[in-house]
C-alpha cells in the first residue's frame, strides 16, 4: 500500500511498507552514500522525515457475520517511511458482552531506523442480531403419566434436539435462548382421565424486555413458518388458546407449530420482533392399564425388644406404572393401606396413606405402626395411578416379643442331711428364686418353664433341654463347696434368660460321717512314659460331679470322699498350648505315613495325627497343623490339645483305631475303697513324641525349640528392601541334610 496525499518535501517518491533498509536512491541519505558508510550503519543517520501510519476505515459488522479469526478482511493500514519501516507492532482489544455486541479495536505501531514512531487504530463495531425459530412439539396422547416427558426433560430436549426431530430450536442470531415450561392439569376431560395444558415459552434474553414488551401473556406469538406441520386431525376441535388460531394466509394449515422471532430487518412483521415466542402443547392421558406392585414383603414376623407388650412395625412397599406393557417409574402413584385384626372379627384397626406404614403421633406423621405383641394382622395395600387404575396386595404381619424375662436370685446355704444312709439335700426353685417377671407373659407361665442346672454342666449357657429339673440334689461330693446353679426360664415368645445363684453346701450335722468313703487314684503318661501334669481329672456319679483333681508334676491324681459301692465315670481334660510339640517334622512324618513310605509306628501316633478329630488322617490334618505353626489359627478345629485313652484298653487293630469306639473315660462300678484309673496322654499333632509333657514350652509366641545340635547354614544375597514391596528371597545351602526345618525370621522396623 502507499500513502495517499501530498508527500513531505524531503521525499522524491513513496516507499513500500516492508522496505528492508534505505535504498541507494534515498535523497535524505545522500551524505551517507557519499561517505561510503556500510548499509547497516544507516540506521544511525538521522533521516529528514518521520514515518506515517494511516488506518483502514471503521467498520460496522453484524455479530453473525463477524470474522473474528481473520480480521484482515476489514482492511489493512497504509504504512510509510522515506527510508523504509523497520518494525510494525500489531495488537487488538475486544470489548463484547454475552450477546456478542461491542467493539474490537485494532492498533498498529511503526518505527523507522531512527526509532521514530507513528501509530493508527481501526474500530470494528459489532451489532446484535436476534433471529430464532422454535419448532414446538406435537400434541400427545399417552397411555400413562410416566410416559410423558417432565417439563425439565422437555426443556433439555428442545435445547439439544437436531432440526430433524420434533421439538427443537434454531438460533440464527447471537441471542441467549432460555425456555420455561409450565403445566396446567385438567381432570374433567371427555375421553381421557386428565389433560395437561403445557405452556412453552422461549425467550431471547438479548432481545426480550420484560418491563417494556407489548406482546406478553397469550399474545407472545411468533411469525409462522410454513412447511413444518405436525398437525393431528384428532385435535381440530380442541379448545386451543385463541392466539393459536390466528389466520396465517401464507400457510396452508392453521395448526402450524413452527414460529420465528427476528429483528425487523429479517422479519416480515415487526410484531414478531420482541424476543419471545410461546405456545401451548396439549397432552391427553388415556390410561386403562393398572400399575403393579414390584416390592411387597412376604408374610413377616418382626422381633421387637421395646418396653411393654407392644412395639413398632415398619413396612415399605413399592409400585410401578406400566404403559402398554413397558415398565416405567413410580411418578404420580399414590397408596392407601389398612390393617385388619383377624382375632377381632376382621375389624380394621388402623389405616393410612403412602407406601410406608405410619401414623400421626403428637400431630406429626411418624413411620411405623404400634401393634400388640404376638397378634397377627393382615395388611391390605392399594396403589393408584393418576387415572384411577389400581392394584392391590396383601401380606400378614406379626410383631413378636423379643424381650427376655427378668429374674432375681438369692445365694443360699444348704445343710446336708442323712437320707437312706447317705448325706444329701434338695435345693428347690423357691429356695433361691426371688423374683421373675416379663413384659408380656404372666408369671404362672414363666414359673412353668423354670429349670435348674449346675453351671458346670451347661458351659454353653443354653436353655436346658432336660425336663423335671425344678430342683437339684446336693450330696456329700458337694460338701464344703460353693455350687453355681443356673435358674432358667422362657416366655411365651420363646425368649430365654437365666440368673445364677450360689449354693454353699455344708455338713454341720456330720451327715457324711456315717458313709464309707472311697477314692480313685491314677497316673497319666504318654506312650513314651513321659508324665503329663495340669490335667483336670473328674469323677462323676450319675452325671453329677463327685470330685476332681489336677494331676501333679509326676502325672498322679487322687480323688477322695467318694461313696463306696457307687458307679463312677472318670474323665481327663486338658486344652492348652496346642502348638507344644507340633513342628514341621510332624507334618513330614504324616506325609510319609499317607504315602506309605514310613507308616506311623503306634496307634497313639495315628490318633495324634487326626488333629481335626474326624476319625481319619489325611491332607486336611497337615493343613491345620501348618496353619497352627504359622500362627494363622490358634487351635485345632473340633479338638482339644490333648486326648486321653484308658490305659487298660487293648486295640483290636492298632493300625486302624478309628474303626472301633475306643474309650476316653474309665468306668468304675461298685466302687471299692480304692480304685485305679490310668490314662495314656496323647498330645494332638505331636506324632514323634517331642512334647515335654510336664514342663511345656508354649510355641504360640514363635519360640523355636532346638531338635538337634546340628546347624543348617543358609547363603542369602544382600538386598535393600523397601516398605510396601513384595520380594522373593532365595535361601541356599551347600549341605542340606535336614528332612524339614522351622525357623523364625526377625527384621528391623
Amino acid at each position: 500500500m502507499v500513502l495517499n496525499g501530498p508527500l513531505p518535501a524531503c521525499l522524491k517518491s513513496p516507499h513500500t511498507i516492508h522496505s528492508p533498509g534505505p535504498p541507494n536512491s534515498c535523497p535524505c541519505q545522500a551524505q551517507s552514500l557519499q561517505n561510503s558508510r556500510p548499509v547497516q550503519s544507516y540506521a544511525h543517520i538521522s533521516p529528514s522525515c518521520s514515518p506515517a501510519a494511516v488506518p483502514p476505515a471503521p467498520v460496522t459488522v453484524v455479530c453473525t457475520d463477524l470474522s473474528f479469526g481473520n480480521l484482515s478482511v476489514y482492511g489493512e493500514p497504509s504504512l510509510w517511511d522515506n527510508c523504509g519501516v523497520r518494525d510494525t507492532v500489531y495488537s487488538q482489544k475486544s470489548n463484547m458482552d454475552n450477546c456478542g455486541l461491542g467493539t474490537i479495536v485494532r492498533k498498529w505501531v511503526i518505527s523507522d531506523f531512527d526509532n521514530k514512531k507513528d501509530s493508527c487504530s481501526q474500530t470494528i463495531t459489532i451489532i446484535g442480531k436476534s433471529d430464532f425459530t422454535v419448532d414446538f412439539p406435537d400434541d400427545v396422547v399417552a397411555t400413562c403419566f410416566a410416559e410423558v416427558l417432565t417439563p425439565a426433560q422437555l426443556k433439555d430436549k428442545m435445547l439439544t434436539n437436531p432440526i430433524t426431530q420434533d421439538g427443537h430450536i434454531v438460533n440464527n442470531g447471537c441471542g441467549v435462548i432460555a425456555i420455561e415450561v409450565k403445566d396446567d392439569t385438567l381432570t374433567a376431560v371427555p375421553g381421557a382421565c386428565y389433560k395437561i395444558l403445557r405452556k412453552i415459552t422461549v425467550i431471547d434474553w438479548c432481545k426480550y424486555n420484560p418491563n417494556n414488551n407489548i406482546n406478553q401473556g397469550t399474545n407472545c406469538f411468533g411469525e409462522p413458518v410454513c412447511g413444518d406441520i405436525h398437525g393431528n386431525p384428532n385435535w381440530n376441535n380442541d379448545n386451543l388458546a385463541a392466539w393459536q388460531q390466528l389466520s396465517r394466509p401464507s400457510c396452508t394449515n392453521a395448526k402450524e407449530r413452527r414460529y420465528r422471532d427476528a429483528d425487523a430487518l429479517y422479519n416480515t412483521n415487526s410484531a414478531y420482533s420482541d424476543g419471545i415466542i410461546c405456545f401451548t402443547q396439549i397432552i391427553k392421558i388415556v390410561d386403562n392399564t393398572p400399575p403393579q406392585f414390584v416390592s411387597v414383603p412376604k408374610d413377616t414376623i418382626i422381633r421387637n425388644d421395646e418396653i411393654g407388650c407392644q412395639g413398632t412395625a415398619k413396612v415399605t412397599v413399592q409400585g410401578q406404572d406400566f404403559c402398554v406393557g413397558t415398565r416405567l417409574g413410580d411418578e404420580g402413584l399414590t397408596y392407601k393401606w389398612y390393617l385388619v385384626d383377624r382375632t377381632k372379627t376382621d375389624s380394621i384397626v388402623l389405616q393410612g396413606t403412602g407406601n410406608k406404614l405410619g401414623e400421626i403421633v403428637n400431630g406429626r406423621w411418624q413411620e411405623g405402626v404400634l401393634l400388640p405383641y404376638n397378634r397377627e394382622v393382615t395388611v391390605y395395600w392399594t396403589v393408584y395411578d393418576k387415572c384411577g387404575n389400581l392394584a392391590q396386595a396383601t401380606h400378614k404381619l406379626k410383631l413378636v416379643d423379643g424381650k427376655s424375662p427378668a429374674m432375681l436370685a438369692l445365694d443360699k446355704n444348704a445343710e446336708l442331711g442323712t437320707v437312706n444312709g447317705q448325706g444329701m439335700v434338695i435345693v428347690n426353685v423357691s429356695d433361691i428364686l426371688m423374683r421373675i417377671e416379663d413384659n408380656c407373659s404372666p408369671n404362672a407361665y414363666l414359673m412353668s418353664q423354670v429349670k435348674l442346672i449346675r453351671a458346670s454342666e451347661n458351659t454353653s449357657n443354653t436353655y436346658p433341654s432336660v425336663s423335671g429339673t425344678s430342683s437339684i440334689m446336693m450330696t456329700c461330693a458337694d460338701k464344703n463347696k460353693a455350687i453355681a446353679i443356673q435358674i432358667w426360664t422362657r416366655d411365651e415368645a420363646g425368649n430365654t434368660n437365666y440368673v445364677t445363684a450360689t449354693v454353699n453346701v455344708q455338713d454341720n450335722l456330720n451327715a457324711c460321717a456315717v458313709q464309707s468313703t472311697a477314692s480313685i487314684a491314677g497316673n497319666i503318661k504318654t506312650e513314651l512314659d513321659k508324665t503329663v501334669n495340669n490335667v483336670l481329672v473328674s469323677a462323676l456319679n450319675n452325671n453329677v460331679l463327685a470330685g476332681s483333681m489336677t494331676t501333679t508334676s509326676t502325672g498322679n491324681f487322687s480323688i477322695g470322699n467318694l461313696v463306696k459301692g457307687q458307679t463312677y465315670l472318670v474323665k481327663a481334660f486338658r486344652d492348652d498350648n496346642p502348638t507344644s510339640g507340633v513342628t514341621t517334622f510332624d507334618i513330614a512324618a504324616i506325609s510319609k505315613h499317607l504315602l506309605d513310605i514310613t507308616p506311623l509306628s503306634s496307634v497313639y501316633k495315628i490318633i495324634a495325627a487326626d488333629v481335626n478329630k474326624d476319625n481319619d488322617v489325611n491332607g486336611a490334618d497337615m493343613l491345620h497343623m501348618r496353619n497352627l505353626i504359622l500362627r494363622k489359627t490358634v487351635k485345632f478345629p473340633n479338638n482339644t490339645s490333648w486326648r486321653f485313652i484308658d490305659k487298660k484298653y487293648v486295640f483290636r487293630d492298632p493300625t486302624a483305631p478309628f474303626a472301633e469306639d475306643f474309650p476316653e473315660v474309665v468306668n468304675i462300678t461298685n466302687l471299692p475303697l480304692t480304685a485305679q484309673a490310668d490314662f495314656v496322654g496323647i498330645k494332638v499333632g505331636d506324632v514323634n513324641g517331642s512334647v515335654n509333657a510336664s514342663a511345656l514350652v508354649d510355641n504360640s509366641s514363635g519360640t523355636v525349640v532346638p531338635r538337634s545340635s546340628k546347624k543348617l547354614i543358609f547363603d542369602i544375597d544382600e538386598k535393600a528392601l523397601k516398605a510396601g514391596q513384595e520380594y522373593t528371597i532365595p535361601f541356599k545351602s551347600e549341605s542340606f541334610e535336614a528332612a524339614t526345618f522351622q525357623f523364625t525370621l526377625n527384621h528391623t522396623e
